[in-house]
């Protein structure tokens, strides 16, 4: 079946999202009308807050035609061209080793002593951080301190993880290259800042977090990543603490916008030169500052594919409309990118009951616990749906 075809079979599903051609309008005002409700009860509650299927609505229901493309933006990166389960170590092997954080990987079937000689191998020691070779938003990512905390881990570990150095930098910056043409360009390039408590001799954690200015949904997850042998600590008055190891909005992360300098587009190029078949993603960076980025003195945490949006759409003083620019431009950049490679690279087009039976068989290989049921459910809506589609145009 030709592009042409395939485009027209999905003329239907556009109208399970709407029967008007502007629905990502639509979806802008109402998403509007509900910050605005859900304010009068929670104040500190803004775009940020909502589920992401309703923040991407808009978009999907925009550009999903042009769906099909989206593997050509990346088609060196494995893990559908770097939007899901992308392998980190494998993403590690084409970025220069001296800006990397020391690292081995392990399964979740070796025992503790077997990681405890790789560590000592690699001269890794605690503090370290353990994650998920292949998953998103700093699920599963653990602050480890001790070798109980580590065979801990282990007991919910997915099948392959990373357990990582710990890189005692300032700052943590995401920067969003993307290559239109012969060289990359720095589209976004926020600065991560973490919720922080700051003890006063009487109140515990838990209560300190509880009068943090943020919603209620992300004091509830700081909370549930917190010890619980922890969270009724009394904190000395004036005493700093970090409340948040992981550096995900999940967990509350203000994305503060910085500006874009010409050397950190030198500086991202050049660590990009040897990797050939990769246009768009975010890099997430750890230094004291920008300047020490220019002077080559940071550490690359991840390198992420295309499914990152650039994160200065996260500014809590953006409007609705402002945020849907940013992700219309940033989508149309990624397409733009897609269509220039389609004839270099025509066999990457995948369609959507292929990237369906890809999801679910990835989800379960990592026998993900919670997502797995999901996932499939998803994967099954998109083929009944394609089939449907298919049906309803040989017999029209």
């Amino acid at each position: 079946m030709d592009s042409k075809t395939h485009a027209r079979s999905f003329e239907e599903l556009k109208k399970l999202f709407a029967q008007s051609n502007d629905i990502w309008e639509k979806v802008q005002l109402s998403t509007e009308r509900y910050i605005a409700k859900r304010k009068e009860r929670e104040p500190e509650y803004s775009w940020r807050s909502l589920p992401s299927k309703t923040k991407y609505l808009s978009m999907i229901a925009r550009y999903w035609k042009d769906f099909v493309y989206l593997p050509l933006v990346n088609p060196a990166m494995d893990g559908l061209w770097g939007f899901l389960f992308l392998s980190k170590d494998e993403t590690y092997k084409h970025l220069p080793s001296e800006f990397l954080p020391k690292s081995i990987k392990f399964t979740n079937r070796e025992d503790k002593d077997g990681i405890l000689k790789k560590m000592k191998e690699s001269n890794i020691h605690f503090p370290c951080i353990a994650k998920p070779d292949f998953w998103e938003q700093s699920f599963w990512v653990a602050y480890i301190t001790n070798e109980t905390e580590l065979e801990a881990y282990l007991e919910t570990a997915l099948p392959e993880c990373l357990l990582q150095e710990y890189i005692n930098k300032k700052k943590e910056y995401w920067i969003y290259c993307l290559k239109k043409w012969d060289t990359f360009t720095v589209s976004s390039c926020v600065e991560k800042v973490k919720p922080y408590i700051e003890g006063n001799g009487s109140d515990s954690i838990e209560n300190l977090v509880q009068w943090l200015s943020i919603s209620e949904d992300i004091k509830h997850r700081i909370l549930q990543s917190i010890p619980v042998n922890e969270r009724f600590q009394v904190p000395q008055t004036g005493k700093h603490i970090n409340i948040v190891k992981s550096g995900s909005s999940y967990f509350g992360i203000i994305m503060e916008k910085r500006k874009i300098d010409k050397k950190i587009e030198e500086e991202m190029n050049e660590i990009l030169t040897n990797y050939k078949g990769f246009y768009a993603g975010r890099f997430d960076i750890l230094a004291d500052s920008l300047e020490d980025i220019v002077a080559k003195k940071y550490k690359i945490v991840e390198l992420n594919g295309s499914s990152w949006i650039p994160l200065h759409i996260y500014n809590p003083s953006n409007t609705v409309q402002e945020n849907h620019d940013i992700m219309n431009q940033h989508f149309q950049d990624l397409f733009d990118i897609a269509k220039n490679n389609e004839e270099k690279y025509p066999w990457k087009k995948m369609s959507l009951p292929a990237t369906a039976n890809y999801i679910f068989k990835r989800v379960w290989e990592q026998k993900l616990p919670w997502s797995a049921s999901k996932f499939r459910k998803v994967s099954f809506a998109i083929i009944r749906t394609y089939i449907k589609l298919e049906f309803s145009t040989l017999f029209a």
